[in-house]
Formats: C-alpha cells, sequence, structure tokens
C-alpha cells in the first residue's frame, strides 16, 4: 500500500495496484495535495526571485518612507496573488473530486461488474432509477454497457428492502428528503412512516432553538448579574458626588429590572424545553419502528 501511493505521487495512471471503492478518493486528494505544494514551493520561489530581479530599480537613491511603502506595497500585492492562485488551485481541487465522485465505477469494476448485484446495492440504499446513467456513463470509457435488465431485477429486489416502515420513518427522522423511489414499492405505508418521522424531526428542531434560547438567556443573565455587582461595588466603596450616586443608583435599578425580566423568561423557556420533551417522547412511543 506504502509503495501504491508513493507511485501515485510521481507517476501519471496506475501500474499493477489499482484503487477500487471508496479509496478512490483519497487517491486524487493526494495527487491534488502534491500540485496544491508544487505549485505553492514554484509560486513562493518566483515572488522570492523577483526581489532580485528588480533590484537595480529599487537601488535608486528613495527616500528611506517611500522605499518602505513601496516593498510594503509590493509586498501586500504579491500576498494576495498568492493567496488567489492558492484559492483557484483549491476550487479547481473540488471540481475535480466532485466530478470524480460522480464516477461511480472504474474499469475493473465495470469488467467483473454484477449487475444484479449492483442494482440490488443501489436499491436498498434508495437511490433513483437515473443511477444506472451513471454507470453507463463510467464504463462507456472502458467501452462496456451495464447489463439493464440484470440491473433493474436487482435494484427492486433491493427497493423491497429499502421501502419499507422502519427505514421510512428514520429517514424522515433524520430530515431527509423523499425522492419518489418507493412509487411502486409500498408506496403508502413508507410515506405514512415517512412523514411522521418527518414531524418528529421538526419537533425536535423546536426543541433544540428552545435550548439554544436557554443558553443564551443564561448568558445575559450571567453579564446582568456581573453589571449589577459592578455597580454595587462602585456605590459602596468609591468616593463619588451625588450626582454620581443618583446616576449609578438609576441604572442599578434599571439592571435590576432587567435581571429579573430575563431570570422570568428563563423560567418560562424552561417550561417550556420540558414540555418540548415530553411531546417528543410521546410522539416517539406512539409508533413504533424498529
Amino acid at each position: 500500500m506504502r509503495l501504491f501511493f508513493i507511485h501515485n505521487l510521481y507517476h501519471v495512471g496506475f501500474g499493477d495496484i489499482q484503487p477500487h471503492g471508496l479509496i478512490r478518493h483519497l487517491v486524487g486528494i493526494e495527487s491534488l495535495t502534491v500540485l496544491l505544494l508544487i505549485t505553492w514551493t514554484a509560486s513562493f520561489l518566483y515572488f522570492e526571485m523577483q526581489r532580485y530581479w528588480d533590484r537595480g530599480e529599487n537601488s535608486i537613491d528613495k527616500p528611506i518612507i517611500f522605499k518602505l511603502y513601496s516593498m510594503q506595497t509590493v509586498i501586500h500585492i504579491k500576498g494576495e496573488n498568492m493567496i488567489n492562485l492558492i484559492r483557484n488551485i483549491i476550487a479547481l481541487g473540488v471540481v475535480t473530486i466532485a466530478f470524480t465522485a460522480c464516477s461511480t465505477m472504474n474499469k475493473s469494476e465495470c469488467i467483473n461488474a454484477d449487475w444484479d448485484t449492483i442494482g440490488y446495492g443501489d436499491g436498498t440504499n434508495g437511490y433513483p432509477a437515473s443511477r444506472i446513467s451513471q454507470h453507463r456513463s463510467a464504463c462507456a470509457e472502458h467501452g462496456i454497457k451495464p447489463n439493464l435488465n440484470a440491473y433493474t431485477n436487482g435494484r427492486n429486489k433491493g427497493l423491497n428492502q429499502y421501502c419499507i416502515p422502519s427505514r421510512g420513518y428514520y429517514k424522515g427522522l433524520a430530515g431527509s428528503r423523499y425522492n419518489g423511489v418507493c412509487i411502486s414499492h409500498n408506496e403508502a405505508t413508507y410515506l405514512d412512516a415517512f412523514n411522521y418521522g418527518t414531524a418528529v424531526y421538526k419537533e425536535v428542531k423546536i426543541l433544540d432553538n428552545l435550548k439554544r434560547e436557554y443558553s443564551s438567556e443564561e448568558h445575559h443573565i450571567r453579564q446582568l448579574e456581573r453589571s449589577l455587582q459592578h455597580k454595587e461595588h462602585e456605590m459602596i466603596n468609591g468616593k463619588i458626588s451625588k450626582l454620581k450616586a443618583y446616576k449609578l443608583l438609576q441604572e442599578t435599578k434599571e439592571i435590576a429590572e432587567e435581571l429579573g425580566k430575563a431570570k422570568l423568561n428563563l423560567g418560562n423557556l424552561a417550561g417550556n424545553i420540558d414540555h418540548q420533551t415530553g411531546r417528543i417522547s410521546d410522539m416517539k412511543r406512539g409508533r413504533s419502528y424498529n
């Protein structure tokens, strides 16, 4: 494995060892990382050498302030150019990885493909019928056509395993979208469970928002308490005028009122969180999808 990665760094294409499955994406990332490092190094050396190539122009007598300003401007411009270059390389890498991810199969997988098994796997993962088009495009590069009948037969068997109420419920509970794959495979029961899971998911999101509000209110209360303590300490220990004391007293009163409202709101939020938690528990107990 170590020799394969070393070979992949310095050669174009593969040798006797070929990557399969998800490791193909890792191989692509490795190559792009090397490209990024080489490009960054070349750019850095180029910018550094420019300092020497431009020495003749920079050696002309100029006020020291002008020289420093010019150097700062050049460094800033070159730095921005390098950053833009690196950004472009990263963007190119992301596009390349995304393009690679769309290639569902390599040459070896196309040659040795069991299309019934591939269809079954796509069906159990809930892929739409258009998935075969991606396989066809990937294998067309190697002159191989998928067996559509075997693939369809396998996918239908896989969808029978995918389009069940428990899968629909947990897909909905995860906030997933329904892509219509179960239209001929117990869609009604699947959708009923999916919609119920989606309803629970929405209630969970409400609970999450309540918890965030509670945490934010707690932070607000701590700030108010610190501010109130500071004002009270200043009133007791500080040598202040009557006007200043009156102003501090008014500010303390306002903070205390705001603190009281915040604590009341915190209590209401705690009650809402308890209520929402109970509601979600009741919904989950209302139906069992094991």
